[in-house]
């Protein structure tokens, strides 16, 4: 795991000078210039560098702790932070009702696919 968290920090350094200089004005360099620098020049390569080694670190955690791994980049949300608790809670509703057997299973191809629980069967 540390390695990976070290890659992350490693691949965070540009991102987080840039937000050292801009908002907390750490550089008087940058505060007292006459030519106008763009901080917010940072490539698709190292804003998709920056966020793809959280995404390695959270799936060694579920290999570690569940054996399975989410496709965190996959997931696009046009829509505000209320569209996203909605989104939530119906992921939340979706597994109480295959918990209950109320539902099927939609596998990644959506297509539906019923689960066969023993009787016996708890888990969620």
């Amino acid at each position: 795991m540390e390695p990976l968290l070290d890659v992350f920090d490693e691949a965070c350094v540009q991102i987080r000078n840039r937000r050292n200089k801009y908002v907390g004005h750490n550089d008087s360099a940058i505060l007292t210039s006459s030519r106008s620098t763009s901080l917010f020049n940072a490539s698709r390569d190292e804003i998709e560098s920056a966020l793809s080694a959280p995404r390695n670190a959270m799936n060694c955690i579920g290999q570690h702790y569940t054996g399975t791994s989410t496709l965190y980049q996959e997931f696009l949300m046009n829509q505000d932070g209320e569209h996203l608790v909605g989104a939530l809670a119906q992921a939340r509703r979706y597994r109480e009702l295959l918990a209950t057997g109320s539902a099927n299973y939609l596998s990644a191809a959506g297509r539906s696919t019923s689960i066969k629980r023993s009787p016996n069967d708890n888990s969620t």
